[in-house]
């Protein structure tokens, strides 16, 4: 690649500082004939394949059992702390102590939603 010098400010060249293009293209000859042949399936080339192997891997109810609780934590756990401090000080009127609990709720159906997600798959039915 040739490019323009870069100087010092003394006058000697410190590196060759290739122009844009120049690089731009340099990387598409080399990557562009390499996707093409990954993306074209010829080859041994498995497309989904950490995919396939996170969802078969042993450790996945482990991984999964994991994120639940930490999704648990993060998200069903730490929010009612507001409406619990709330409900201590005893100083809202009858709308707050309404939206409260319905944020109470709200929490109790994410958890639920958060479990319900947590289950293995089922088997994907095929139409009769």
């Amino acid at each position: 690649m040739r490019g323009l010098p870069s100087r010092t400010g003394h006058g000697d060249p410190v590196v060759e500082v290739p122009p844009p293009g120049e690089v731009l293209r340099q990387a598409l000859g080399q990557l562009g004939p390499r996707l093409a042949r990954l993306a074209s399936g010829d080859g041994d080339f498995d497309t989904f394949g950490w995919e396939a192997y996170h969802r078969t891997d042993v450790r996945r109810r482990t991984r999964k059992l994991i994120q639940a609780l930490i999704d648990l934590t993060a998200f069903c756990a730490v929010p009612p702390a507001a409406p619990a401090v709330f409900w201590a000080g005893r100083d809202g009127g009858g709308l707050l102590v309404g939206l409260s609990l319905l944020e109470a709720l709200a929490v109790l159906g994410l958890a639920a939603q958060v479990l319900l997600y947590t289950r293995q798959p089922r088997p994907a039915r095929t139409p009769a």
